[in-house]
């Protein structure tokens, strides 16, 4: 089942923005939230890789929107060709695959950027078999993984990528348990505030745990109208934000993934697994991106 992403900015503003398109999970689902202008690096991406492997990632690229726009865009292609190209193989070590994964975003960055440009980043591949996530987070604000009464954080395992030609980046694997759940923010979440105090990690991690476990969608959602009342803003999904301040300055991003107790707890019933033909790993980072 999928949930794609859905916007809570003007439709102005919206136009501007590349979206990916969420892919279908056997007994999951993935979505999220993108709420006001955007001023800054934020995007996220996904790709399949093969019939039981997903990747996904909430990355962020320093600067202004309008300055890094062709590293965004050079980070998107290289993730949506290489992410497939590592993981493909059935028999291939995920960790190890990750590692090169990353070392391939941190290259392009470098490459489009023409030398040093800092971008955190959290990347995970699902694997629909087992239940787990491996993950790399590159200096990226800590995944929140949920199970019963109980949420752990995942922390850096690494520098943000585009700092250095040769950066060093594990890649461990979490259960993501049945009934259980995956939640990525971007920085802005966290750190956005009311009276000069952040909303901060610990109130994101409370709400959370109080939001019932239905749908990624739902999480993603909750998460989102939480900073929205601590910011003093009403988020109103699929529309406009409405404040007494004024256009919305800020940008934030939430991403959840669900594992359903069962197949028939999701809205949809069951998503058979398709066919699924891989693309060869002979890819060169160095090739221009298209446009997205």
């Amino acid at each position: 089942m999928k949930f794609g992403f859905r916007w809570t900015e003007s439709a102005a503003a919206a136009s501007a923005a590349t979206r990916a398109e969420t892919p279908e999970l056997a007994g999951a689902d993935i979505g999220g939230l993108v709420h006001g202008k955007r001023v800054g690096g934020d995007f996220y991406q996904f790709a399949r890789a093969n019939s039981r492997r997903v990747v996904f990632g909430l990355l962020d690229v320093a600067g202004d929107f309008v300055e890094n726009r062709g590293i965004v865009e050079a980070a998107r292609e290289t993730f949506r060709l290489m992410g497939p190209a590592f993981l493909a193989d059935e028999q291939v070590n995920e960790a190890d695959a990750m590692m090169e994964f990353c070392h391939a975003l941190n290259a392009s960055i470098r490459n489009a950027a023409k030398g040093i440009r800092s971008c955190a980043a959290f990347i995970g591949c699902y694997n629909e078999d087992l239940g787990t996530v491996c993950y790399v987070n590159a200096g990226h604000t800590p995944g929140l993984l949920r199970y019963d009464g109980d949420v752990s954080e995942l922390p850096a395992t690494g520098m943000p990528l585009g700092l250095f030609s040769a950066g060093t980046y594990e890649a461990p694997t979490a259960a993501v348990p049945r009934g259980g759940a995956l939640l990525l923010v971007s920085r802005g979440v966290v750190e956005a505030s009311q009276k000069r105090e952040e909303f901060g990690l610990q109130r994101l991690k409370e709400k959370f745990l109080s939001t019932p476990l239905t749908s990624a969608q739902s999480v993603a959602s909750a998460a989102l109208q939480a900073v929205g009342r601590a910011d003093g803003q009403l988020v109103v999904l699929g529309g406009p934000a409405v404040s007494g301040r004024g256009p919305v300055e800020e940008f934030w991003k939430t991403l959840c993934l669900y594992r359903a107790n069962s197949l028939a707890n999701l809205a949809g019933s069951s998503v058979p697994r398709r066919s699924f033909r891989p693309l060869r790993k002979e890819i060169s980072t160095a090739s221009s991106p298209e446009t997205l």
